[in-house]
């Protein structure tokens, strides 16, 4: 009976220390969904050097903390782990895709684009497309960043950024397009003003009464209403409104590096 009670204990003890891994992986998801990175990539930690976390799980720790690290600008940390997690599962297109942003943190643009295309290799689904969008963009490829863009706003029309980027990267090289409003990836009615802007239906000032009392939506303004007077002929205002953008925007936004990027074609 002694003996019995202490297979039982030791089974129960095993089971919880199997768990902590687990543990750690899932609180690690939730802190990265409430935005608390710091508190996400300690959870990861913990949950990597466990021992006790099955194998297939730690690609997506690996992820996980990367993600953690890109929010606190720990570029090169996020490397390391997005290289983790592709050895371990290496058609992981999140893993490429995220790689991709963490090179563009540490301003390596050329194997930031080549991540972008391993993503949509391994799965063409339209984040992925729009990655490689910008990243074409970045590097003045329009027609490529434009083609991408297009085929992200086909595969998922319901998402209202990637329709505006389609239209942004139209502008770039002068080429038509219909911009339609409304849908899914806004906030309110957000970025439905930006939308309408370059459809033709809102004149800037009503985007800016739109934007106001929001940093966020400042920053965007500040950029896609720059993309649109460039694309209006008037670059000295584009060139203002992008210095603004890449001065005041937070370093996790689209607008902040695509700023950047506009603003030193301008000089």
């Amino acid at each position: 009976m002694a003996r019995l009670a202490w297979i039982i204990g030791f089974t129960v003890l095993a089971a919880a220390a199997h768990a902590d891994g687990y543990d750690d992986f899932s609180a690690g998801i939730d802190a990265n969904n409430r935005g608390a990175a710091s508190v996400a990539a300690m959870h990861f930690s913990r949950a990597i050097t466990a021992g006790d976390l099955p194998a297939s799980y730690l690609p997506a720790a690996f992820i996980g903390r990367a993600r953690a690290e890109l929010r606190q600008e720990q570029c090169a940390d996020a490397v390391r782990d997005l290289d983790a997690a592709i050895a371990r599962k290496p058609d992981f297109a999140d893993a490429f895709s995220l790689r991709a942003e963490a090179h563009v943190c540490l301003g390596q643009d050329d194997a930031a684009l080549a991540d972008a295309d391993a993503a949509v290799r391994v799965r063409p689904a339209a984040g992925y497309l729009f990655t490689r969008s910008r990243l074409n963009w970045n590097h003045g490829a329009f027609a490529e960043a434009h083609a991408d863009a297009v085929a992200a706003a086909t595969r998922d029309p319901g998402n209202a950024y990637f329709r505006l980027w389609s239209a942004v990267t139209a502008a770039a090289f002068e080429r038509p397009h219909t911009v339609t409003s409304g849908g899914t990836a806004t906030i309110g009615d957000w970025p439905g003003p930006l939308l309408d802007l370059f459809g033709g239906r809102l004149a800037p000032d009503a985007v800016w009464q739109a934007a106001a009392n929001d940093k966020g939506r400042i920053c965007e303004a500040d950029f896609y209403i720059g993309a649109w007077n460039q694309s209006q002929g008037r670059p000295a205002l584009a060139k203002n409104l992008y210095a603004r953008a890449a001065a005041t925007c937070p370093h996790n936004f689209i607008a902040f590096d695509a700023a950047r990027r506009a603003l030193k074609r301008l000089e």
